[in-house]
């Protein structure tokens, strides 16, 4: 996973075609789109790691300010954290 992040961040532009073809089957309208059509400065990618608390607590209260959140008591309910624990184990 960490190799993917560092490529991608070496040059976007190189993979924004793959973000096209993987979405088109599900959203046709993206697959109008060309490569020029994106803003690489808008792909974000990073190396696994877990969900840092501050910003699963500040993620959770934006979704929740915006009514979208029905019986979700906390941030740490939003979050499986024993596959969050395995999936970045595997990751490594």
């Amino acid at each position: 996973m960490c190799e993917a992040v560092r490529r991608i961040s070496a040059d976007k532009r190189k993979y924004l075609q793959y973000f096209i073809d993987y979405h088109k089957a599900k959203d046709p309208e993206i697959g109008t789109l060309n490569v020029g059509d994106l803003r690489e400065s808008r792909i974000v990618v990073c190396d696994p790691a877990p969900i840092p608390d501050e910003e699963l607590a500040r993620t959770y209260e934006w979704v929740k300010s915006w009514g979208m959140l029905g019986k979700a008591a906390s941030p740490l309910a939003l979050v499986n954290m024993d596959v969050q624990s395995r999936a970045h184990v595997a990751a490594e």
